[in-house]
């Protein structure tokens, strides 16, 4: 298993480029990560100043920098807007195992752009990272998330439950995964 995010690993779909984030990001990811709706199915808080989303991609920036994870910026090719992230963190060398997370703000929802960037991201995992399998925790009740990784290969294995340490909030979590395909 490799894990070695630098230099960082730019990869490109059709409408897409994934990249590391910069602070030149800040204003679009703060207008993402300040939208309720991002953190509906998390015990994740939406930022409320500009602040919070520098911290953030400082925060993301050194973590990639210590290979702890990657964390991708989801660039549209069409307006140059960082529209939503992508990310591979909980890496577990010894399991050769990670967890995925995803997110995108609204306006670009439904159009198949995070079905893209989630099948490079995959790929990637499995041929440069030599991930055996991925992991993806979603809330039950966010169908669309749970339908998207079961269109990108993931399948259902098992339920937990997981309470959030801000509010003691219960959510009901669907672990999907997928493995690498060689090594079925």
């Amino acid at each position: 298993m490799k894990i070695d995010f630098n230099p960082f690993p730019n990869l490109e779909t059709e409408r897409l480029i994934l990249r590391k984030l910069t602070e030149d990001d800040m204003y679009d990811v703060f207008n993402m990560r300040k939208d309720p709706s991002l953190h509906e199915y998390t015990d994740t808080k939406p930022d409320e100043q500009l602040d919070d989303t520098i911290d953030y991609i400082r925060k993301m920036s050194q973590g990639i920098d210590e290979n702890k994870w990657i964390l991708w910026g989801l660039e549209d090719k069409d307006t140059g807007r960082i529209i939503g992230t992508i990310s591979i963190w909980n890496i577990y060398p010894a399991d050769e195992k990670a967890e995925l997370g995803f997110g995108m703000i609204p306006d670009f929802r439904g159009g198949g752009l995070m079905t893209e960037a989630l099948r490079e991201v995959v790929d990637y995992s499995f041929r440069d990272m030599d991930l055996n399998r991925l992991e993806a925790f979603t809330e039950e009740s966010n169908l669309k998330s749970i339908s998207l990784l079961e269109r990108c290969g993931f399948i259902e294995n098992r339920r937990v439950i997981d309470q959030s340490p801000f509010d003691g909030r219960e959510y009901k979590m669907v672990v999907l995964t997928r493995t690498h395909p060689e090594r079925l």
